[in-house]
């Protein structure tokens, strides 16, 4: 039988064969769309043209920024929730971050989507997918293209899932100065300042946000994992019943400077923000907390006019990445069983010890990432387009730690130990030692007009990892767009390929998650099929899907201890549909949206439902503007059909529904404007699903009620 892979090469050599027959023919064939995929979520970055959506080779959403400040969001995750079939559950192991399941892909890894901010990746080596503890402002966001279905023929081995491009407004786009403040429930304050116009002959802009919050302290955990430990111990350190930890303080500024063929960009982020329902063990922490910190440096050029029928680029970045995490790993007052490596284990304890103070850690990890890439893109053939990439990255990784526990701190001989912290750093006990990555591509890929409302895109990239191995990974996508007619028809294959974490592979002395170095990297193929009607009120777009997954990453528990150690333990295969519908009144005063997304996704050895992620969910939203200088929003989210994991006797998961609104104005002199946004308005006792120390699952935040007021000089 053939696979996925196979079926989307079959097609690409077929379409080949047609063009050329085509051409042979001698039929006059138009010249080629301007934009291929990547030039689609990188669009105002790369050439400052815009490609229709309807006709772009993937399956992809844009938010502009009116659309964002229109539903009241306050960051990147809310505004997220939005897009059909994707959906946001808190990590288990990452601090109560949020996974985005796509799909039904996804793990508690991290997320499976690769994020660019204009342009440039601001992922991390050593923790799967995003940066820990990322929130993103939105005041600054001009627009989000997102890609759903995986990328990695263009962006590289990240883009497994999808891609989430932010780009931030420009000078001209800010056009002025704007501040504005908010507060609201949960002790929730917010002051963010805006700039942009002329240096010169250079767009400026600069933005500054400063964030923090509470969190909502009526978000309670009746058991943890501690709870359990002090019943078959008759001790009673744990912190449940308690809240969970989602206060944080985010501090952000973004600097832009464009000029002719050059881009220069400075971003910078601070965050420090509690640890959710504990360090991956699931035991409360109110007394821990994580600091993150952020730098990117980015530099682009372009040049469309000194060659004849080329376009070349070029861009190099330079990311930085600070993370410290403060972590009680059991509370004090704890008596565990320690074994002679310093660990908890429960099978081979050498005595049993009391943690007055709690057994603690401060990890951390300061990460390097820098990248040199370049792209040209030749238009000299009357019927095709074709685009070539090269580029070269680097990751290292430097870790630290101090602790109370674990080799070369304690044996398990000790009665007592204290909150007497030992440095591990640059030891053979640290949690992970220090590491490198390299890695380069090439890539090269063809747009080509078979014939009158007929575009063939055909592309692979190969990646090399100095520590992984090579991937190559093709794509292929023909769309059928008739001139004059609002129908749009795209049959759609693509590869992509995931490198196992540093986290994933390398981490050792630690008394739950243990690292594997002989993990494989995951890999999926995905085909599509897409229909996508334009008119002048409606718009339909209907999607359907199927992929297998190989190699899928897990956690699995290891015989006779309480650790959990990564596996290539999963093979998955998913199939579904996305249907989104759109409705505008011909004066602009109503729009109505909504979609329906259904995915069913299953282990290929088990036959199980894969856990956790939304069978169905369905989205409406309404955008009312009666006066010029008013609008309302309403949007309505239902999550339903969540499967337990194999071997949870638990109830399944209930679905929900939760309901957002905004009220927004905008002066008619374009100074003041204010909004009031509403979030959960009904107060919906929803759930999402946690590991079965957490009975009752994760509820999600409750009603709450922000009011912002903007000015514009």
């Amino acid at each position: 039988m053939f696979g996925l892979r196979s079926v989307g090469a079959t097609l690409g050599v077929l379409a080949w064969l047609f063009a050329w027959e085509q051409i042979a023919a001698g039929q006059d064939l138009q010249e080629i769309a301007e934009m291929d995929l990547a030039e689609l979520a990188q669009v105002e970055i790369a050439t400052g043209i815009s490609v229709p959506i309807s006709e772009a080779p993937a399956v992809a959403t844009v938010i502009t920024a009116d659309e964002i400040a229109a539903m009241g969001a306050t960051d990147l995750d809310q505004v997220l929730e939005t897009v059909p079939g994707l959906h946001l559950v808190p990590s288990p192991i990452r601090r109560f971050d949020p996974i985005h399941s796509l799909r039904g892909i996804h793990s508690e890894n991290g997320s499976r989507i690769l994020f660019l901010l204009d342009g440039v990746p601001i992922t991390q080596a050593f923790g799967s997918g995003q940066i820990f503890n990322l929130r993103l402002p939105v005041h600054h966001i001009a627009r989000i293209e997102l890609i759903r279905g995986p990328g990695s023929a263009v962006y590289g081995a990240d883009a497994f899932a999808g891609v989430v491009n932010v780009i931030t407004k420009t000078g001209e786009e800010i056009g002025g100065t704007e501040v504005g403040v908010l507060a609201g429930s949960f002790g929730t304050r917010n002051v963010w300042l805006q700039h942009g116009g002329r240096l010169g002959s250079w767009d400026f802009s600069v933005a500054a946000d400063w964030f923090e919050t509470d969190g909502d302290d009526d978000r309670i955990i009746r058991r943890d994992g501690q709870t359990t430990i002090d019943e078959i111990l008759g001790t009673s350190a744990s912190r449940a019943p308690g809240p969970i930890e989602t206060h944080g303080e985010y501090k952000h500024l973004h600097l832009g400077l464009t000029h002719d063929r050059w881009a220069l960009r400075f971003w910078g982020w601070e965050g420090v923000a509690g640890l959710g329902v504990g360090f991956g063990n699931q035991v409360l922490d109110p007394e821990g907390s994580e600091e993150d910190l952020q730098y990117l440096f980015d530099v682009e050029f372009t040049d469309r006019d000194s060659y004849e029928s080329w376009e070349l680029s070029a861009r190099s970045s330079w990311l930085y990445f600070d993370q410290v995490a403060d972590v009680r790993i059991a509370p004090p007052g704890a008596v565990l069983p320690i074994a002679e490596d310093g660990n908890i284990n429960f099978t081979e304890p050498r005595g049993f010890v009391l943690f007055p103070e709690g057994v603690t850690s401060r990890p951390g990890n300061v990460e390097r990432v820098g990248t040199l890439e370049g792209a040209s893109v030749y238009s000299g053939f009357a019927n095709h387009r074709l685009r070539f990439g090269v580029g070269l990255r680097q990751h290292d990784v430097d870790t630290r730690s101090v602790q109370n526990f674990g080799p070369g701190v304690i044996d398990g001989s000790q009665p007592v130990v204290d909150g007497t912290l030992t440095d591990v750093t640059d030891t053979p006990f640290v949690f992970i030692p220090d590491r490198n990555r390299d890695q380069w591509f090439v890539l090269v890929q063809d747009e080509w007009k078979l014939a009158e409302g007929w575009q063939l895109t055909l592309g692979a990239r190969y990646d090399e990892y100095s520590d992984v191995g090579g991937t190559l990974n093709p794509r292929f996508a023909l769309v059928w767009a008739p001139a004059l007619k609002p129908f749009r028809t795209k049959l759609l294959y693509g590869s992509a390929y995931l490198a196992p974490s540093f986290a994933q592979t390398s981490s050792i002395n630690n008394p739950v998650n243990l690292g594997n170095p002989n993990l494989n990297p995951e890999t999926i193929d995905t085909l599509e099929l897409v229909f996508d009607y334009r008119g002048e009120e409606w718009d339909t777009v209907v999607n359907l899907f199927s992929y297998r997954a190989d190699d899928i990453v897990v956690l699995l528990p290891d015989a006779g201890s309480n650790s959990r150690t990564y596996q290539n333990a999963n093979r998955q295969e998913g199939h579904g549909f996305e249907i989104e519908t759109s409705w505008t009144h011909r004066e602009g005063h109503l729009e109505v949206a909504g979609s329906f997304a259904w995915q069913d996704s299953k282990d290929r050895v088990t036959e199980a439902p894969i856990a956790d992620a939304p069978g169905q969910k369905i989205f409406l939203s309404g955008r009312w503007r009666p006066l010029a200088s008013w609008s309302a929003y309403a949007e309505v989210i239902h999550v339903r059909d969540r499967n337990r994991a194999p071997g949870d006797a638990r109830p399944e998961v209930e679905d929900y529904t939760v309901v957002d609104a905004a009220l927004r104005f905008e002066s008619p002199s374009g100074g003041w404007g204010a909004s009031l946004g509403l979030r959960n308005l009904f107060d919906e006792e929803a759930v999402e699903p946690a590991p079965p120390a957490v009975v009752d699952d994760y509820p999600v935040a409750g009603r709450s009620l922000l009011v912002e007021l903007r000015y514009r000089f």
